[in-house]
């Protein structure tokens, strides 16, 4: 598959380029290109993890992870696209709520129930029910923190805190799993 084909789909993909105006045989032939594409990318990012952890550079990782979890989700990473994650939203919803400066979980979870309803013109409860969603929507907190003298410079405990409305989960690994 020639280079600037993989791009194109690529940047299509992950800007959110409506491709429906397209027959149904280019439908079905893109999104095979699509998932044999993200699936190879992934991997590919993957072993740069990998490269970059034993070379121990630190900024690559995170461009990479970020990266990877872009591409897991089809949408950049810091695109209001990702608020169609939520059930019920999408890229029509997306840009009514970016008009009004609505462009992520957070600001939305922040919107009254009622300016929700006027902005996406939506009866009640729809408010309601779209924070409701948002209040489980799980939210992911990292933490590194080295306890005494590290055995090797690849040692670290690294706790995770996922929360969500169901409570909080805390995930700890390294010398001093918790």
């Amino acid at each position: 598959m020639p280079a600037q084909k993989v791009s194109l789909i690529m940047q299509a993909t992950l800007g959110g380029v409506d491709t429906l105006s397209q027959s149904k045989e280019h439908r079905l032939q893109y999104s095979i290109d699509q998932s044999i594409i993200f699936q190879h990318a992934r991997r590919i990012i993957r072993c740069i993890v990998d490269c970059q952890s034993h070379v121990g550079d630190s900024i690559a990782i995170r461009n990479a992870l970020s990266l990877v979890r872009s591409f897991g989700a089809r949408v950049w990473d810091d695109s209001p696209l990702y608020l169609q994650q939520l059930s019920g939203i999408g890229p029509v919803i997306v840009r009514r709520l970016i008009n009004a400066n609505i462009r992520t979980v957070e600001d939305l979870e922040t919107t009254e129930p009622g300016r929700i309803e006027r902005i996406l013109s939506k009866n009640p409860p729809y408010g309601l029910n779209l924070l409701k969603q948002l209040r489980e929507f799980p939210r992911l907190a990292v933490s590194l923190k080295a306890i005494g003298e590290p055995v090797s410079r690849h040692i670290l405990d690294i706790c995770f805190l996922l929360t969500s409305v169901g409570g909080s989960r805390r995930i700890c690994r390294g010398q001093g799993q918790g």
